[in-house]
């Protein structure tokens, strides 16, 4: 079975240029769930009106589905309004 730390390894692997570092220790993830072949990610993104957060959200999608046991992955990326 897959695990989180496996999950996080492979998001590790997607680097934001801008932001110099990769996505998971810049803080961007929220929640990791996996469900048996399927893992789902929860993601924040890094600025609200940035379409490259999607292009990340794709990257980690690509890199999870990388793991031995994963038939599927999907990142959900957050935008929060100025107020949260």
């Amino acid at each position: 079975m897959v695990t989180e730390e496996e999950v996080l390894g492979a998001l590790r692997r997607v680097h934001s240029i801008r932001a110099g570092s990769n996505i998971v220790d810049l803080g961007l993830i929220e929640e990791v769930k996996i469900e048996g072949e399927v893992v789902n990610v929860k993601m924040r993104g890094i600025l609200s009106s940035c379409p490259y957060n999607f292009v990340l959200a794709v990257r980690g999608e690509r890199e999870i589905k990388k793991i031995e046991g994963v038939k599927d992955a999907n990142v959900e990326v957050l935008i929060r309004g100025f107020s949260d």
